[in-house]
């Protein structure tokens, strides 16, 4: 109502709108007395809970237009403008309880001098309990901002009317430096130019909602990374900002630390003779290095964000190494495997280890998985399984060769039978040859001396028998 121009005497002449508007009107003379009713139409009648009847006994206090004769003066004497003037009073049905109401209130003065007040009733509900429900939650908003991690700083018109502790915690500003303070006063240098440009962007759109990161510098001189969320809205005074920000350079520091672990593994992966791949639960590899695409003439593209079955790898072994990732994903343990993979017509042979990687839920999110070419390894194994078993047969032959000669001295010479040059050598033809690989030799201490005066004693029989001359020196 606080916009209409209101004239009496068109209201008056009007005596069926008057009448029959929806809203209660009630229109008061002035006396050297004070004011009394003069008019009230059909509404202000069912407003009040009374009849035409009624009318002589209501007066505009005891129906509550006004507290008392005090308020009735001090509307009455104030300049009221074109407009009217608004207040908030207690209507008094005669038979329920009085209704909160707001009232506008005209003033006129006619042709003959005659003062005229006419008052417009609005209902406004329990506007008590509503300004009281406004001051609880105010008083619970204060609570709630006081007590987040989160800073929230409230702009009208520009200007800042509230920050929460968290603001000062996360800037090292007091409050009462915050309101001469803004973002881009904290905003760190190498930021500045980013961030107008942005605030520019959206000042010319002037959306509801944004939202931004930026790094700024707090009282300390300390670097932060804050999150800050946006929001606006229009109120009768002009336009209220509220500015909400978090927090995070703890969360960009694992960021960068994680994105400077990831271009170090890439940059060592890349340089291994392994190959190297990672494997979704989506079934698709999220990463090849270069090494598979030198090793396999298969390019990287070709398998990132394409299941094992889909590449150019014989299906062989791509349905083995699919049932592999598999069986990762389903227990959660290492695997460590060989599998054979067709290369250019020839038949390589790798060596795999796979490894699950885990969520922070416990889940296996991926699957890393390191294969090495092993084929010359294994040539190179069979090549020395083969000369292992050359050198037995050798020295099978050896032993046994040896075990002839030990045979033909017994004939020649019985009475070496039982010897211990005998048993030497019966136990190195049998160290020699297959048993050689079983026996546990021990070593003995002997008198060398005495072996070889018991090794030419014998032979000296011998030679006397033969004519032959042996001589012996100590």
């Amino acid at each position: 109502m606080s916009d209409v121009k209101f004239n009496i005497s068109d209201a008056l002449d009007c005596n069926n709108w008057f009448e029959n508007a929806a809203q209660p009107v009630f229109v008061m003379s002035q006396t050297g007395e004070g004011l009394v009713l003069k008019y009230i139409n059909r509404s202000a009648y069912e407003l009040l809970k009374c009849n035409a009847d009624d009318f002589n006994s209501l007066t505009p206090i005891n129906i509550g237009l006004f507290a008392d004769k005090a308020d009735e003066q001090q509307y009455t004497q104030m300049e009221i403008g074109e407009t009217g003037v608004e207040y908030v009073t207690r209507v008094i049905p005669r038979i329920e309880h009085p209704i909160t109401s707001e009232i506008t209130l005209y003033k006129h003065t006619n042709i003959a001098g005659e003062v005229y007040f006419v008052a417009f009733q609005r209902a406004s509900g329990n506007i008590v309990k509503i300004l009281e429900a406004l001051r609880r939650s105010e008083y619970r908003f204060l609570m709630m901002a006081e007590n987040i991690t989160d800073g929230i700083m409230i702009y009208e018109n520009g200007k800042m009317v509230f920050a929460n502790t968290a603001c000062v915690n996360i800037t090292g500003y007091n409050k009462d430096q915050l309101k001469d303070i803004n973002e881009m006063t904290l905003v760190c240098d190498y930021e500045r130019e980013r961030l107008m440009k942005l605030m520019s962007a959206q000042q010319s759109q002037r959306p509801k909602y944004f939202s931004t990161e930026v790094w700024i510098k707090n009282r300390m001189g300390q670097e932060k990374c804050i999150k800050s969320v946006y929001t606006y809205t229009k109120s009768q005074t002009g336009g209220i900002s509220y500015h909400v920000i978090t927090d995070i350079t703890a969360q960009k520091i694992t960021e960068k630390s994680l994105i400077k672990s990831q271009q170090e593994f890439k940059m060592l992966a890349d340089n291994s003779p392994d190959l190297i791949t990672r494997y979704t639960r989506g079934l698709t590899y999220s990463f090849v290095n270069k090494t598979v695409e030198e090793v396999t003439g298969i390019p990287v593209s070709n398998f990132l964000g394409h299941n094992t079955l889909d590449t150019d790898i014989d299906q062989e072994t791509a349905s083995f190494l699919e049932e592999m990732h598999l069986e990762v994903f389903r227990t959660g343990r290492k695997l460590k495997f060989e599998f054979r993979m067709t290369i250019d017509g020839h038949q390589h042979i790798f060596q795999a280890s796979m490894v699950p990687e885990f969520s922070k839920d416990g889940i296996v999110n991926t699957v890393l998985n390191v294969s090495r070419d092993i084929s010359q390894m294994k040539e190179d194994e069979n090549k020395i399984n083969n000369e292992k078993q050359h050198i037995i047969e050798n020295n099978n032959q050896i032993a046994a060769n040896i075990k002839l000669l030990g045979a033909k001295l017994l004939e020649t010479n019985p009475e070496l039978k039982n010897t211990a040059a005998m048993k030497y050598l019966n136990s190195i033809a049998e160290w020699t040859g297959v048993g050689g690989r079983l026996l546990k030799m021990q070593p003995t201490t002997i008198d060398v001396s005495q072996f070889m005066s018991e090794f030419f004693n014998r032979r000296l029989q011998l030679a006397d028998r033969k004519s032959t001359r042996l001589n012996s020196s100590h």
